[in-house]
């Protein structure tokens, strides 16, 4: 499996998100209607590739004794293929749970479990976004992470850092 044809598919599946989806009531984003249809997208194009991997949403507390969970892996259930991790975060929650959300990424991809690759997606209206852009340059350089921002307003997406992923694209 290609890593940079994944990064694409996530970030098509993004992009392909309506609008009632990102801002369903009075302009207030919603985690769970973001993801669930994040989920909805990016199965109608996996599905169609022969990979073994399989999207799975907000697994139990207890698999794999981990205590942290993300909000989505793509892996091989029952085996030791694991492939990504996917966390979601508002811009509301803070630059503190977002970089908890990276911390929990660093454990999946750097830990046990040993994820190719973990992806942050930061959601929010553009100024927003751009501030905590600036609040996370000078994050650590992770070349097993990548920092998705989607601006809901435009349904566009804007990655942070290049990381050795995505220097090719």
């Amino acid at each position: 499996m290609n890593i940079n044809h994944f990064i694409s598919l996530v970030i098509r599946s993004l992009e392909s998100i309506n609008e009632q989806y990102r801002q369903p009531y009075e302009n207030r984003l919603y985690e769970r209607i973001l993801c669930y249809e994040f989920y909805h997208q990016l199965r109608m194009r996996v599905d169609k590739l022969n990979w073994p991997f399989i999207l799975h949403g907000e697994l139990d507390k207890r698999y794999r004794n981990i205590k942290r969970i993300p909000d989505f892996v793509f892996h091989v259930p029952r085996s030791e293929k694991n492939f990504a991790a996917i966390e979601f975060k508002s811009t509301r929650a803070g630059i503190r749970w977002i970089k908890e959300d990276l911390k929990k990424l660093r454990e999946f991809t750097h830990g046990e479990l040993n994820y190719k690759i973990g992806i942050l997606i930061v959601f929010g209206k553009k100024n927003s976004l751009k501030r905590l852009q600036q609040k996370l340059n000078n994050e650590p350089y992770d070349d097993k992470l990548l920092i998705i921002f989607f601006d809901v307003e435009k349904g566009k997406c804007n990655i942070l850092k290049l990381n050795a992923y995505t220097k090719n694209q």
